[in-house]
């Protein structure tokens, strides 16, 4: 088995996850679009929010500059802050998925 960490490997983003982040870029400077999150992605806004936040914090978030990602994470932090405490959602965002 390859340790892909220390091959250097970074898995790529999926389709999905580079909507999801296209989504948000584009909307975050309008409060974040929450209404169409559903419809689009199939996803409540607090769980668009966290899978957003690990893509995020993961090391194959390529492409996008420190920044943009700072202010992503920052964004996302502050959307999950403002949903009621859901026991079914994990309570970190601290997760890769690299």
């Amino acid at each position: 088995m390859i340790d892909r960490r220390a091959s250097g490997y970074l898995k790529p983003l999926t389709e999905d996850q580079q909507a999801m982040l296209g989504y948000v870029i584009a909307w975050a400077p309008f409060g974040g679009g929450d209404e169409e999150i559903l419809p689009q992605f199939g996803i409540t806004p607090d769980n668009f929010y966290l899978r957003l936040a690990r893509i995020l914090e993961s090391r194959s978030c390529g492409g996008i500059d420190f920044a943009t990602r700072n202010r992503l994470r920052e964004f996302c932090a502050g959307k999950l802050s403002s949903f009621p405490p859901n026991p079914d959602r994990a309570s970190s965002i601290d997760v890769r998925v690299d």
